[in-house]
């Protein structure tokens, strides 16, 4: 037998373990298993090692130097057993024996070659009874194991792992992924992480702990991972054994607790009441932020301080610990008082509930403390008292009533001053006061008051004015800001609805009332209110009884008061004056002297009717004094005086009145004869519109009669497409009291309709208000079909100078194209004989095009069909830029001189429309100064034009008044004469022999189109002056001016399909070349029926599509609207020579997706194409 190996030393997470001939392979499975284990030399059967239940079992207290398998253990089957020693397998084998030491008692052995160990077998020893209940002793390792255990090597290769592991990640395949960093992680990782325990153990040879997060089938789970080097017989790591527990419920169940107990301080943290907790010690262990708050300390520095003796004032400090020293020695909650300095700079007083904190075991562990603020509670308590005291004192004079409740009402609020103010014949009157100077004027004007804005606006709400000298009431309270007066309250008094009164009360200190100051404020208002209602009576009752002598003696109409058998008992002087009679004189008289035997007879049925209550109006005719009758108006009713009946007779001569209603009468009548015999037709109506009268010819021409004519029934005359307008009309004549005139069809009683001028003029009486209407209808139809035919000629005659306008036109056209088609037609052919001067000859042909491009442009801009494309514009830069260029241009003779502004001024514009402007105004200047010296200056600035004084335009229509930017060119040039200054827009008029006369036409037409005015000052022999008046923008937008130069882009390249439809072969043929310069593959269809047909056959999707308009079979338009129903989000480009207005017109905007105007270069195609595509993604 050979020597048994050295001992090894084994790391655990406890302490060192020395071990003879261990194998580091199993060490840590070896040693924690409770199954005898047991490492066999595989040549010599030598026991190497066994761990302490080996022992146990086979009775060994001790490891022994030598000791063979035989003595331990005798085979059932000894030829099997040979069998397997001549070719030992890494599967377990299982085979029957006895124990040698202890009666033959039947166990299992199960053995295997250990891989990482040569000459090395493992035994797993079992009885017989254990063996029926599991499945040999290495699956009992792994699966009672409640925790996943891995083995790896140094490399990180899987060498084992358990069931409970395997269970936990069932993907893990180690034949596919043999490194754990590759198993345990999904996707797999390529290299380990540095925070893996495994890692860390291989980095400094300690056990590590790690927790992770992990995706299986069940969702994400945590585990909690200890990673133990396993060491060789020199101390190195041999191999890592990494336990896993899943601790996901554990961390749940923490994360809840943690979740209740941030619910918990929140509760506690919101809670309106201080809360607090003190060990025995005196210490805050926990404060809630209400506590915090109230008494202005922070929570960290609460909870620093070693005793709360520190933070409050002595005397407070004491009282706490007294209460808390209660608490502690009697257990039970303790109910105290206590006072705490607040954070407002007051001692607050709080009825504080204390009580025991103890410990599970019962232990004594400090007070919590629950505190609440009662301060409002004893003041509202207090003030309570002194109120009703002071009620106490009231006694029947209201005004001595009032002064206690101003005082009250002052003391409780503590105020310097209070007053209750109301208003009394236009002036602010304080009817009580409190404490206010010696001095103090108690009526006042209320102009610029508080009290009278609180009266004014009838509100019932409080007023507050915290800080009256930064108030607009600041120079009505002069004298009381002098003497400290900083606040004001003020409290409406109010009776029912109405505001009576305020309760003003001001302080020398910054006051906001609280609930409780406003609270009792209101009751002394309430009470105010109850007192001055008093005085109000009272004082009304006196008024009231001189008001009746005054009216009585003073009325104007005669009065007097008689029984009701009709004795005179008093008159007034008017009375006695109508009868030519004393008062005296009148007094017992009866009134049956007065009477008329007319009268007379009617005066016992109206007594009777004003004893039974009735109020009667009525007429009579008494005799005068010297006999001749008169007409009076009576108004009388019955009243109780004394106890008895009395009647009260108010009396108005009415003889001047009874003549003017006979003159009226008779006026009347002479109306109607003449309102007969007008031959309109006459109406009158009501303030409301409702019909009162109408003529003859009235019913003669509608048909209706007077009765169906009133109230509305007019209205069933009017056309039906005329009435809304006719009562509108006649509403806002009502609103403005002004005239009433409208043209509308009125019915014929045949059915028909004919014109007529409906007039109406207001009527108002003597006081201005509006009475009724009078007017007339008179028949205009005639007339209208005169003005038609006359309308008719005028638009012929337009329509004829139009058509002589466009043979003008045309012709000038014609002459400008034909011109540079003669420059281009002439370039190419020199360019097909000299093929090599290209570079010569291209940039004339070039340069042809643009001159018709920019023909077509000046055209669509005279015309008003050109679709601008507005931007941004630096008009300052613009203009530096235009100038700048133009320098090199102009002749030796003309010098150009820029008035620059000193700001950069923006507007909303077409920068090249704009370009263009200036430079046709600078050319037209230089060729006015021809061959002589000259000079030309181009000035910018931010001008103003007022009302009234703006000026005329160049038709010498004003120019509105306002803000503008004006352009100014100016040129001491040959000037224009009178003709020819009206005449220098007309299209194709020149004064030169080479001109096209489009230049000035195109530039008014830009200006007109950016909304300003152009005005040309012009003297023969001096020179002339262009001023453009550009409306500024509302608002500077952001973003690059369009007067600047972007920065240069990089070429662009495309890519998929494009369907172009033209029907002009060369230009789709030239467009073709271009869509596939930029790397398109191009459809081509020569209309739109045949571009539909092949979009819809087309075998892969269409990026892109490019159409003309004016197209045999289907146009344009047709094939846009076709592609917008099957493909609404398809990009599609028009290319046309009309201009965009024309086209928007026709399309909506929304089908409008790009605009390519022709002729277009290779350029502009790409950059909106470019466009297009990148903005369809």
């Amino acid at each position: 037998m050979s020597e048994p190996p050295a001992a090894d030393t084994i790391r655990t997470s406890d302490a060192p373990l020395t071990v003879p001939g261990a194998d580091p392979l199993y060490r840590e499975l070896f040693f924690s298993h409770p199954s005898p284990l047991a490492l066999l030399d595989a040549g010599t059967l030598q026991v190497v090692e066994m761990n302490r239940e080996a022992g146990e079992f086979f009775g060994i207290a001790a490891p022994q130097a030598t000791l063979q398998l035989d003595e331990l253990v005798s085979f059932a089957d000894p030829a099997a057993w040979q069998a397997f020693l001549a070719a030992p397998g890494s599967p377990w084998s299982e085979f029957a024996a006895t124990l040698v030491r202890n009666n033959r008692t039947p166990l299992s052995l199960k053995v295997r070659r250990a891989e990482d160990a040569p000459g090395r077998l493992f035994a797993l020893f079992t009885p017989v009874q254990e063996d029926s209940a599991s499945n040999g002793v290495y699956a009992s390792i792994f699966t009672h194991a409640g925790i996943g255990l891995t083995v790896v090597d140094t490399s990180m290769r899987i060498l084992s792992m358990n069931p409970t592991i395997r269970s936990w990640f069932p993907q893990i395949d180690p034949a596919e992924h043999p490194y754990c960093y590759q198993s345990f992680n999904t996707p797999p990782l390529d290299a380990p992480c540095s925070y893996c325990p495994v890692v860390q153990v291989l980095e400094d040879g300690q056990p590590h702990r790690a927790t992770s997060a992990t995706p299986t089938p069940e969702g994400i789970r945590h585990y909690s991972m200890i990673a133990t080097p396993l060491l060789d017989a020199q101390g190195e790591i041999a191999s890592i054994v990494e336990t896993a527990e899943d601790v996901t419920d554990r961390m749940l169940l923490e994360q809840r607790v943690l979740e209740k107990s941030r619910n918990l301080q929140a509760v506690l943290d919101n809670a309106p009441i201080a809360i607090w907790y003190k060990d025995v010690a005196g210490r805050f262990r926990f404060v809630n932020k209400t506590f915090c708050r109230q008494i202005g300390i922070p929570e960290e520095r609460l909870l620093e301080a070693r005793h709360f003796s520190e933070l409050l004032p002595e005397q407070m400090a004491a009282t706490c610990a007294v209460s808390d020293a209660v608490c502690l020695k009697e257990g039970g909650p303790c109910t105290s008082r206590e006072h705490f300095p607040f954070s407002d700079g007051k001692e607050h007083l709080l009825s504080v509930t204390k009580g025991q904190v103890r410990s599970d075991e019962g232990e004594v562990l400090g007070v919590v403390g629950l505190g609440i603020d009662i301060t409002e509670q004893q003041l509202y308590a207090a003030r309570l008292e002194i109120l009703t005291k002071n009620f106490l004192r009231f006694g029947p004079d209201f005004n001595a009533n009032i002064n206690i409740l101003t005082e009250v009402a002052g003391r409780l609020l503590g105020a310097r001053w209070a007053a209750f103010n109301l208003l009394e014949q236009g002036e602010l009157h304080s009817l009580g006061c409190w404490n206010v100077p010696e001095g103090f004027a108690t009526r006042r004007s209320p102009e610029g008051s508080c009290c009278h804005e609180v009266l004014s606006s009838g509100s019932s709400e409080p007023v507050v004015v915290a800080d009256l000298a930064a108030s607009p009431f600041a120079g009505f309270f002069k004298e009381q800001l002098a003497a400290g007066i900083t606040s004001y309250l003020g409290i409406p008094v109010c009776w029912g609805e109405r505001t009576v009164g305020v309760l003003c009360t001001l302080f020398d200190h910054e006051f906001h009332p609280t609930a409780a100051d406003l609270s009792f404020a209101s009751i002394i208002a309430a009470a105010l209110a109850i007192e001055e209602d008093r005085r109000s009576s009272v004082l009304s009752q006196q008024r009231s009884e001189r008001l009746y002598r005054t009216l009585f003696s003073e009325a104007v109409e005669g009065v007097f008061m008689m029984t009701t058998d009709g004795v005179i008992l008093e008159v007034n002087q008017a009375f006695a004056n109508m009868h030519g009679y004393r008062c005296e004189e009148m007094a017992g008289m009866r009134l049956a002297t007065l009477d008329t035997p007319r009268s007379l007879e009617r005066a016992p049925g109206r007594i009777a009717r004003l004893l039974a209550g009735e109020h009667l109006t009525f007429e009579v005719e008494h005799y005068h004094r010297d006999g001749h009758t008169f007409s009076l108006e009576v108004s009388s009713s019955l009243l109780e005086c004394d106890g008895e009946h009395r009647l009260i007779c108010f009396h108005r001569d009415i003889t001047e009145r009874k003549r003017h209603e006979e003159a009226l009468r008779k006026s009347e009548h002479e109306f109607r004869l003449l309102a007969e015999a007008m031959p309109q037709m006459v109406w009158i109506c009501g303030a409301n519109g409702e019909n009162l009268y109408t003529n003859e010819n009235w019913m003669r021409y509608t048909g209706m009669s007077l009765e169906s004519s009133r109230g509305g029934g007019w209205q069933g005359c009017f056309h039906p497409d005329d009435l809304e307008t006719a009562w509108e009309s006649w509403q806002r004549a009502a609103q403005g009291f002004g005239e009433y005139t409208i043209e509308a069809r009125l019915g014929h009683r045949d059915g028909s309709y004919r014109w007529f001028l409906v007039r109406g003029v207001p009527v108002r009486d003597d006081a201005g208000t509006l009475v009724k209407w009078f007017g007339t209808c008179t028949d205009i139809d005639d007339l209208k079909r005169a003005e038609e035919e006359r309308r008719t000629l005028e638009k012929q005659f337009q329509q004829a100078q139009k058509l002589e306008s466009l043979g003008v036109l045309a012709g000038g056209v014609a002459h400008d194209f034909n011109n540079i088609l003669a420059i281009i037609s002439g370039y190419c052919s020199l360019l097909a004989l000299e093929p090599e001067r290209c570079p010569d000859y291209l940039p004339e042909i070039t340069n042809a095009t643009e001159r018709a491009t920019e023909l077509c442009r000046q055209m669509l801009a005279y015309a008003g069909k050109t679709q601008f494309a507005m931007s941004i514009v630096d008009l300052t830069f613009l203009v530096e830029d235009m100038v700048r260029m133009l320098k090199a241009t102009l002749p030796q003779n003309v010098q150009i001189r820029l008035d620059r502004p000193q700001e950069n001024l923006v507007m909303i514009a077409d920068a090249g429309q704009l370009r263009q402007v200036l430079m046709n105004l600078i050319i037209n200047a230089s060729e006015a100064i021809g061959a002589l010296q000259g000079e030309i200056t181009v000035s910018l600035q931010r001008t103003r034009l007022a009302p009234g004084a703006g000026g005329g335009d160049h038709l010498g229509k004003e120019i509105p008044a306002g803000s503008y930017l004006c352009l100014e060119v100016t040129d001491t040039g040959c000037g224009m004469d009178e003709e020819t200054r009206l005449r220098v827009f007309e299209p194709f008029f020149s004064t030169k022999f080479s001109g096209r006369g489009l230049g000035m036409s195109a530039v008014l037409g830009i200006v007109n189109a950016h909304g300003g005015a152009l005005r040309i000052e012009s003297t023969p022999g001096t020179g002339t002056s262009f001023r453009i008046y550009l409306p500024p923008p509302e608002e500077t937008a952001s973003g690059v001016p369009a007067g600047q130069q972007p920065a240069a882009t990089p070429a662009w390249q495309g890519s998929g399909r494009v369907l172009l439809v033209e029907d002009e072969k060369m230009v789709r043929g030239l467009a073709a070349t271009m869509l596939k310069k930029l790397g398109f593959e191009v459809v081509e269809a020569q209309n739109g029926a045949e571009g539909l047909g092949k979009f819809q056959q087309g075998d892969a999707a269409f990026r892109l599509v490019i159409t003309d308009l004016g197209m045999p079979v289907m146009d344009g338009y047709q094939l846009v609207q076709e592609l917008k129903r099957l493909a609404p989000e398809l990009p599609i480009l028009i290319t046309t020579g009309f201009g965009e207005v024309d086209v928007a017109s026709r399309l909506t905007l929304d089908r409008m997706d790009g605009f390519l105007a022709k002729p277009y270069d290779f350029v502009k195609l790409r950059e909106a194409v470019n466009r297009l595509v990148e903005a369809a993604g």
